[in-house]
């Protein structure tokens, strides 16, 4: 694996372990302990794989995500019985959301972006975005997809989009 793949799929994990890491080590110069140099090295490598761990579970978990949450909204098996007037709105936008990640993962040669709604009453607004090597997801809040609110999915899409692109890992 080259060092550009490596410092991509580890990204925020290495640099986070690193920093831990170079606390440890000065402070365990200072000190009389040497024990406290292994308690950093491994700290360290432990916190790099936390963070690839739990990246590489987001994305294989996103599209079990996107059938929970994001297909249920809007590719319902049946359609609501009386659905509010909201409803219709926020499902064709979010269609047009759909069609243009797409549209925007075949552009960038990315294989697939699954999308969901985080599924807590406190998010909202969130918009995460994470990768790994050609597949990404993204949470999306319903928020954003709300008429009143939708002049700033945009934006926030295109942002996140960019962290799929880069191969950021953020959030996670």
């Amino acid at each position: 694996m080259r060092i550009g793949e490596l410092l991509n799929r580890w990204g925020l994990s290495l640099t986070v372990a690193a920093v831990i890491t170079t606390q440890a080590l000065t402070t365990a110069a200072s000190g009389p302990h040497p024990i406290a140099i292994y308690t950093a090295l491994i700290s360290g490598a432990l916190w790099a794989w936390h963070g690839a761990h739990t990246s590489d579970r987001a994305v294989s978990s996103g599209f079990l995500a996107q059938a929970l949450t994001w297909d249920s909204f809007v590719r319902p098996r049946r359609a609501p019985p009386d659905p509010p007037t909201i409803y219709l709105p926020m499902a064709a936008r979010m269609q047009q959301t759909e069609h243009y990640v797409r549209a925007y993962a075949a552009r960038h040669g990315l294989e697939r972006i699954s999308l969901a709604l985080p599924g807590d009453r406190h998010s909202l607004t969130d918009a995460r975005a994470t990768s790994r090597g050609r597949r990404g997801h993204l949470w999306l809040g319903a928020h954003w997809f709300h008429p009143e609110h939708t002049h700033y999915l945009a934006p926030v899409l295109e942002h996140e989009l960019a962290h799929l692109r880069r191969g950021v890992l953020w959030g996670f």
